[in-house]
């Protein structure tokens, strides 16, 4: 989902005339990158950064930076790591910690280890988050989380109105999973938020008036008319 997210901000980049001048062919050239991060830890300005850290620093930027992404990736591409470097020293294990002992219990017991590497053969950018995914599946192996209850994988069915928010650009929580799960939430509504990211209901005070719209009367339609049309150009960062 992160290589689909990256792609997505890529492409509306390339329909952006001062984005497409400033940072031609992003695609094919973050490929190279990558393949190269991939072939061996990378060594600059005296600091060694692996393939982990690059695609750590892709998920996090796609779920919460999209805007400035094309500019960085441009800095990469270009040899200068700092996304990275900022990235790598601003982990937070504490909140990483919290938020595997949900993961363990949740969602890795209902996946396959092996099928992480699924379909990116020929997809450097997914390759490089391999690694770490498969690497929650054995740190999950190894923490008793107690009984895994099957309830947590079952689709939910309900009559209960039910607004589902999705944002456009979010590798955790892609639209096409928010519509899946609707489908059991007889007469939900569904709003996917153009150009948005991870956290629609934060960074959008359009979406928070239409939460408390959905609130005041839940069997009325929500208002839309506030949200970004589907073909909105985005709004990039440059400096």
């Amino acid at each position: 989902m992160v290589s689909s997210s990256i792609d997505i901000v890529m492409a509306k980049c390339a329909l952006v005339a001062e984005c497409a001048q400033r940072y031609p062919d992003l695609k094919a050239k973050l490929a190279v990158v990558a393949e190269r991060w991939l072939a061996g830890p990378q060594t600059i300005n005296g600091k060694t950064y692996t393939a982990d850290d690059l695609g750590g620093y892709l998920m996090d930027a796609s779920y919460f930076t999209a805007g400035v992404l094309p500019r960085d990736l441009w800095k990469i591409i270009q040899g200068d790591v700092s996304p990275v470097a900022e990235f790598v020293e601003s982990r937070d294990y504490y909140s990483e910690g919290q938020f595997m002992t949900h993961l363990c219990k949740e969602e890795i017991p209902f996946e396959n280890r092996a099928a992480v590497a699924d379909g990116t053969e020929k997809d450097p950018v997914a390759r490089l988050m391999v690694a770490s995914m498969q690497r929650i599946h054995d740190v999950c192996a190894a923490i008793d989380v107690g009984p895994i209850s099957k309830a947590e994988q079952a689709p939910v069915k309900t009559a209960i109105p039910t607004l589902f928010l999705a944002a456009e650009i979010d590798p955790g929580c892609p639209p096409e999973l928010t519509r899946a799960a609707s489908k059991g939430y007889q007469g939900s509504q569904v709003v996917i938020v153009t150009n948005a990211t991870h956290g629609v209901s934060r960074s959008s005070p359009c979406v928070r008036k239409m939460i408390r719209g959905f609130f005041q009367d839940p069997t009325k339609a929500v208002d839309r008319g506030c949200l970004p049309a589907a073909d909105t150009p985005m709004s990039f960062m440059y400096q």
